[in-house]
């Protein structure tokens, strides 16, 4: 179910991008917040497809997370994920705001 919803959220990320780079270059105008939005949601979208969940790598070694909440649960491959998805991101942004 994971994989499925990984493809649905990359998909609507995609689509998000590609709609506000033609926004961007039709109009000449965009928006920010979806400019960084689109590729954050595609490639976490796409590790959705690519990874096992958020918590069960953990699980699988073992670990007891019964104790461990909120962002102590996730494993370290996603940590390393979101800081790649936020930096497509960011250069998304910088590279539609050189555009104008």
């Amino acid at each position: 179910m994971e994989r499925l919803g990984g493809i649905v959220i990359a998909v609507m990320g995609m689509l998000l991008t590609v709609w506000n780079w033609h926004l961007a270059l039709s109009e000449g105008r965009f928006y920010e917040h979806a400019a960084i939005f689109g590729p954050v949601l595609t490639i976490m979208g796409l590790g959705l497809v690519i990874f096992p969940g958020y918590r069960t790598k953990r699980q699988a070694c073992s670990e007891d997370l019964d104790r461990l909440s909120g962002a102590a649960s996730i494993a370290a491959q996603w940590w390393g994920l979101l800081a790649i998805a936020v930096g497509s991101g960011l250069i998304n942004l910088a590279a539609l705001k050189g555009w104008r």
